[in-house]
């Protein structure tokens, strides 16, 4: 099949949803089938035409106005109509209207959508949710990624799914964060003495919507109560300054190194707590507003992870955890044995089935 996904932001754009599109696309070449992504030219130094890793990659350049930049889009691809005529699937993730107009002319084709989370605002504005529920009707199929989407749009999906890892974390190669009871003294002296033994590290964007605000609640409790801790953040954002102060913040792709070599991950998204879990870390998820705790309380792992509003109780849980990490031992190992088969694979998988369904609805 030829698969064509539309995607806002692509590679070499770092964010969830860029990398949800990149593993599902190198999986589907895998099994042999061809994938073009249609995104914007978010950079006018990259090529608006080039091959990454067999995927082909088409970028439009659009405008800077965000009224005139749908005209934009549906301009360049009523020129490249083509590339939609000849493929065999069309799949926006969150942009859908880039494909409603083409929906009407080229009514045989079939055309889905994955939304990814919400637009970062809260309340949910009346737009945003008419706008997914048309999308969601226009759609012949539809994926949500995280279970909070139905219930705060009034959609239903055909599949809801969390996002994927990728299948190299075995229990052979997972190190043991938690010491032997015999070792529990010991390790408990180091814990007192050490400068750096704890370190922390959060994982997301640097914005309010992502609860920064909260987790910096938290460190500032961790540091009232004397805790030594290393803190490092990697993301981009408004509030980089401010957690600055408890540590370096950095950018970067590819955080498994990092993830390894931390002890308690704070983190905002499904995929960054996917591969904690897979790494056997404690996850500290917090929530500032009704959507983003139905975001965490309505996945399936929320019990693998520590989550909640309550700064003090949450400071309290990694006190908890960092003067005896064999209490938590259940909570990680059922964690990882969750994440672990939460496959890029197992995802694309889905993806197929959503397209060869006979009946969608």
């Amino acid at each position: 099949m030829k698969i064509v996904f539309m995607s806002r932001l692509f590679y070499p754009h770092i964010g969830g949803v860029e990398k949800h599109v990149m593993e599902v696309s190198y999986e589907l070449i895998k099994l042999g089938h061809e994938v073009v992504v249609i995104t914007e030219l978010y950079d006018k130094s990259l090529k608006r035409i080039e091959v990454v890793d067999k995927i082909t990659v088409h970028r439009i350049p659009v405008s800077k106005n965000n009224f005139l930049k749908k005209f934009s889009v549906w301009l360049w691809m009523l020129r490249h109509i083509n590339l939609f005529f000849f493929a065999d699937i069309m799949h926006a993730h969150d942009v859908y209207y880039w494909y409603v107009p083409f929906k009407f002319l080229l009514f045989t084709k079939k055309s889905f959508v994955t939304f990814h989370g919400y637009e970062g605002k809260f309340p949910i504005s009346r737009r945003a949710i008419f706008q997914r529920r048309l999308n969601s009707y226009l759609a012949d199929g539809s994926i949500a990624v995280g279970k909070f989407v139905e219930k705060w749009y009034g959609t239903k999906a055909d599949y809801v799914v969390y996002g994927g890892i990728n299948p190299k974390y075995q229990k052979s190669n997972i190190k043991n964060p938690w010491p032997d009871v015999q070792d529990r003294q010991k390790y408990i002296s180091k814990l007192k003495n050490s400068d750096n033994f704890s370190k922390i590290i959060f994982i997301g964007r640097l914005d309010e919507d992502t609860g920064v605000n909260e987790y910096i609640k938290v460190l500032e409790d961790l540091k009232r109560r004397k805790i030594k801790l290393e803190f490092r953040a990697f993301g981009q954002g408004a509030l980089r300054k401010v957690l600055e102060r408890f540590g370096n913040v950095d950018y970067k792709d590819d955080l498994s190194g990092e993830i390894e070599n931390a002890d308690i991950i704070f983190a905002s998204s499904y995929l960054s707590m996917l591969e904690a879990l897979a790494q056997k870390k404690l996850v500290v998820a917090v929530y500032q507003n009704p959507l983003k705790k139905d975001y965490i309380r309505l996945s399936p792992f929320v019990d693998f992870v520590i989550s909640g509003d309550n700064i003090q109780v949450i400071a309290d849980e990694i006190v908890r955890f960092l003067e005896s990490p064999q209490k938590f031992r259940d909570k990680r190992e059922r964690g990882y044995d969750w994440a672990r088969l939460q496959t890029w694979k197992k995802l694309t998988t889905q993806y197929q089935k959503l397209w060869t369904k006979e009946e969608l609805r």
